[in-house]
């Protein structure tokens, strides 16, 4: 082929992919104006488009899908629920940071994969969670749901963990989240000022109306909401900024200016579990000030002090101008520890634990062991999954089984898979410590590995409130960030050492 025939050959193709970019251009113009109309399908192809573009980027997916997680579909739940669909949207997102695991592993051959004993523990409890739903089986449906549960954050957790990112990316991602973390005052605002009268009348039907107040982490108008899980995401930030504090990582003024963006929310959404994560966060993280620092210790103490109080004093309001804060407290224990259901269930958090021990032991070793295989303590009232039958919808119907995510995971994956989940998270924790310890040359790192301690028994305690972390996407989100971050790290200064 002579210059001149190769030329007109590249002209010819050239102008091909000037039509072809024309025609397509015009295609998708044309479809966005007949979907303009219907604004579900509209949203829902804007969405496609976005993915296409994102797809390819690992940095993109990360930050795509904390802003999902964690802003979009809580929002959209609240006050643009029928663009609920978007909640599908994170788990695919995660989902999409393995294929870039494959693809790295694909395009060098020489990077060899290092698993930290979280994941491997991770791959421990998936082995677990097969086995029992093959032996337990019931149903495709039921599996899928399950897996649903369970999984939907793995690819984040994994693609944290695995994927070659740059620190400075990661440490952007943190950033992000505190960011998203101090602007949740608004939203808790309007919600208490403008959405809790509304749903005064929701008492008689046993619906909590504080439980909307939950910020962008979602909530339905006339339902329940995550207001624990903004809780507990406040205070997660909240004690891993006064552990940099602590480690003169961060000014005085800026723990000043950022402690009631962060703590207020605490007063208004009534989630009493709060003070215990916070007294516990703070506790744990100036332990050893008691003895080097008791000043110090001491000014921490009457701030954890008049912190509980007011909280208290904060939900006791909600119970009427004749209740008292030990009314609160007794109420509390009652509901909770006692013989009492809670919400309508026949147990409470203490009595699901106790209920399970009663229903297993030597007469059904298979189900004490590795349980009764994914979703089988799930109560669900979603269309889609209502017809699934499990223990929780047949044999215990109206029990609540699945209360607590340490109950699910009991009921579900038995003492393997249970001690192979709680295995994660103090894998994780003694994580944090060796990686404070090798960083205290950086006082930055150093505090927040710290503070990321404090952030695991959170998460840990949080097994016996509620059932967020088998079932929740916003909450699997920070939990798995958490995680995958600090496994990351592991690896990176592992490889650093040889």
């Amino acid at each position: 082929m002579n210059i001149a025939t190769f030329n007109g050959f590249r002209d010819r193709a050239h102008t091909g992919f000037l039509v072809l970019a024309i025609l397509l251009a015009f295609l998708l113009a044309l479809i966005s104006g007949m979907l303009a109309a219907i604004p579900v399908l509209g949203g829902l192809f804007a969405i496609l488009i976005t993915g296409l573009v994102i797809a390819p980027s690992s940095v993109l997916l990360l930050g795509s899908c904390l802003f999902m997680s964690l802003i979009a579909t809580g929002l959209a739940q609240l006050y643009f629920p029928s663009f609920g669909l978007i909640r599908w949207l994170p788990p695919l997102i995660a989902s999409l940071l393995l294929v870039h695991i494959f693809w790295e592993s694909m395009r060098d051959r020489r990077h060899k994969l290092q698993l930290p004993w979280s994941l491997r523990w991770a791959l421990f409890f998936l082995c677990i969670v097969l086995v029992s739903s093959l032996i337990n089986w019931q149903g495709a449906l039921n599996f899928i749901q399950g897996s649903k549960l369970y999984f939907s954050m793995w690819g984040l957790f994994f693609g944290l963990a695995l994927l070659r990112w740059q620190p400075s990316t990661l440490d952007n991602a943190l950033k992000f989240v505190l960011l998203i973390a101090l602007i949740q005052l608004p939203f808790v605002l309007q919600q208490y000022i403008y959405i809790v009268p509304e749903r005064v009348f929701l008492w008689r039907s046993g619906v909590v109306p504080l439980d909307v107040v939950a910020g962008t982490m979602g909530s339905e108008r006339y339902g329940g909401g995550r207001n624990m899980v903004l809780s507990m995401f406040l205070v997660i930030c909240f004690t891993t900024l006064t552990a940099m504090w602590r480690r003169r990582a961060l000014k005085w003024w800026v723990l000043l200016v950022a402690t009631p963006l962060l703590l207020t929310p605490l007063f208004l959404n009534e989630s009493k579990f709060a003070f215990i994560l916070l007294v516990v966060s703070l506790g744990y993280v100036f332990r050893w000030d008691i003895v080097h620092k008791p000043l110090r210790f001491l000014g921490i103490v009457i701030f954890t002090i008049t912190i509980s109080i007011a909280l208290l004093v904060s939900y006791t309001a909600s119970f009427g101008e004749d209740g008292t804060i030990f009314e609160t407290i007794d109420f509390a224990l009652t509901t909770n520890l006692e013989d009492t259901g809670h919400a309508g269930r026949i147990l409470n958090r203490l009595t699901v634990l106790t209920f399970w021990a009663e229903q297993h032991g030597f007469d059904d070793i298979t189900g004490t062991l590795i349980g009764h295989g994914l979703g089988a303590s799930h109560e669900t009232s979603e269309s889609v999954l209502s017809s699934v039958k499990n223990l929780a919808s047949t044999r215990y119907e109206g029990y609540g089984i699945g209360l607590t995510s340490l109950s699910s995971l009991l009921w579900d994956t038995g003492l393997l898979g249970t001690a192979a989940m709680f295995s994660i998270l103090a894998t994780a924790f003694f994580s944090a410590r060796r990686l404070a310890e090798k960083h205290s040359s950086n006082a930055g790192r150093m505090g927040l590995f710290e503070g990321m301690q404090a952030a695991i028994l959170s998460i840990a305690l949080m097994q016996l409130h509620s059932n967020y972390f088998v079932l929740d996407p916003t909450f699997q989100t920070l939990a798995y960030l958490l995680l995958g971050y600090l496994a990351y790290w592991t690896i990176r200064d592992s490889d650093a050492a040889h």
